[in-house]
């Protein structure tokens, strides 16, 4: 089936569901870094492979499994990392998560955005050096005259409190259902 335009109707397809995939891609590959490679990777196999897309069928489920091949190459590439992956377990890492997971996430990922909102400006900024930025810790250190143990130290008590909200933040959503 085609229709006018197709390469328009694909463009929009892929527009309109990145931040599904980048949040599908950030599940199997915690790394922000690699899952933002994999989501590029993902679009422009998208993209070569648009002719195989079937427009009577939903988009994201396609996409999905495309980045899910894409999270599976990345893994095998980094292979060469001291812990490595049996195939099976690669296939469980890479299987589709229940929607309850992928809502769940979607839920903790918005409890994120809320912690970090509530941290003070200083943590705000060292965690936007190092998430954000490619930056290394002896770089984040030299730009804010600390060493890099600090550094260290500092984001390793941010994650700790962000993890804490991100706790209480889902125990008050569960209590209120």
């Amino acid at each position: 089936m085609s229709r006018p335009n197709s390469d328009e109707f694909i463009i929009d397809c892929i527009t309109s569901v990145q931040q599904a995939l980048f949040a599908y891609i950030l599940i199997l590959l915690p790394n922000v870094a690699d899952a933002s490679d994999v989501l590029q990777e993902t679009n422009l196999v998208l993209w070569r492979k648009r002719e195989e897309y079937r427009f009577d069928q939903a988009f994201l489920p396609w996409a999905k499994a495309i980045a899910r091949f894409q999270v599976m190459a990345k893994l095998k590439q980094q292979h060469r990392d001291r812990l490595r992956f049996s195939d099976v377990l690669l296939s469980q890492l890479t299987e589709e998560p229940s929607a309850c997971a992928i809502a769940d996430f979607e839920s903790e990922l918005a409890f994120l955005e809320e912690c970090i909102d509530e941290l003070v400006p200083l943590n705000q900024d060292l965690l936007r050096f190092r998430y954000s930025s490619a930056l290394t810790l002896a770089e984040i250190a030299q730009q804010t005259g600390r060493s890099a143990g600090a550094i260290r130290g500092a984001l390793y008590r941010i994650r700790g409190e962000l993890a804490d909200c991100i706790r209480r933040k889902l125990h008050s959503e569960e209590r209120k259902r």
